[in-house]
């Protein structure tokens, strides 16, 4: 029980509040619980993860820039 759609909920919680990523979320849990989400909700996290890594670069590079504009001043 809770194997597909509580362990996707658990994941995507992992993803984004925990900054892990899809692979770090599902070895974490697995220490402790069986995970198997179905296709479907796996699909929906890989497009998930793919997206926060993509947020997660750009706000690095943000940070970069302004820490650079601050330095030239």
């Amino acid at each position: 029980m809770g194997r597909s759609r509580s362990a996707t909920l658990v994941l995507a919680y992992l993803m984004i509040h925990r900054n892990m990523t899809l692979v770090d979320a599902i070895r974490q849990v697995a220490k402790n619980r069986c995970v198997l989400p179905n296709r479907g909700f796996l699909k929906q996290l890989r497009e998930l993860d793919q997206q926060l890594v993509q947020q997660r670069r750009q706000a690095r590079h943000s940070e970069a820039a302004e820490k650079a504009c601050e330095q030239a001043l």
